[in-house]
């Protein structure tokens, strides 16, 4: 039953890469990296151990700030601050120039699999000397595959550069206000 379920969606798959050409298998590969670093970036904003190990870093942090500015000067100790929060964002934003050089290409790369598509339509329709429209609407709507694709990952590439964002500044203004505002403007 599973090997059968299995067999029927190999099928189905290896038929959609056969009839979307080569740049379909290209957008495939960019996808699967696409996603590569949008399950890091989950992991690293959503996963498991991250709000105990950020809590400790912050009260550590603050306690370092504290004694530095009791040994220091203000000044350094802000100085300081000011590039924990550097780190931080610099964390944060890890993989996003990825993730969005990723997604812009991707309705690139569909439509150039639409126009070598209709590309081959056309050189197959004369070579054969076959002008019926129906072999040209065959022909169209197999050359649409590669722009449907390349939007579809596009677009939910964007929906994840939308989240990770939000979550970085909101993230980010929660360790400003900890680690740059005086103790007595802190909530």
């Amino acid at each position: 039953m599973i090997q059968a379920w299995l067999y029927e969606h190999y099928s189905n798959v290896e038929a959609l890469l056969y009839t979307g050409g080569d740049v379909l298998l290209i957008l495939f590969g960019v996808a699967f990296l696409l996603w590569w670093f949008i399950i890091e970036r989950l992991w690293f904003f959503f996963g498991p151990s991250r709000h105990r190990r950020d809590a400790r870093n912050l009260s550590d942090k603050l306690e370092l700030v504290l004694a530095w500015e009791a040994r220091w000067s203000a000044h350094r100790a802000l100085w300081v601050r000011q590039r924990w929060v550097s780190e931080s964002r610099i964390r944060a934003n890890h993989s996003m120039l990825a993730i969005k050089g990723l997604v812009q290409i991707c309705p690139l790369l569909g439509l150039l699999g639409t126009i070598t598509g209709m590309v081959e339509v056309f050189s197959t329709m004369s070579i054969t000397g076959n002008n019926s429209a129906r072999l040209l609407s065959d022909g169209i709507s197999r050359a649409t595959y590669p722009t449907f694709a390349g939007l579809v990952i596009a677009l939910s590439g964007y929906y994840f550069i939308t989240l990770f964002e939000h979550r970085s500044r909101r993230e980010l203004a929660a360790l400003r206000e900890h680690l740059l505002l005086p103790a007595h403007m802190r909530k």
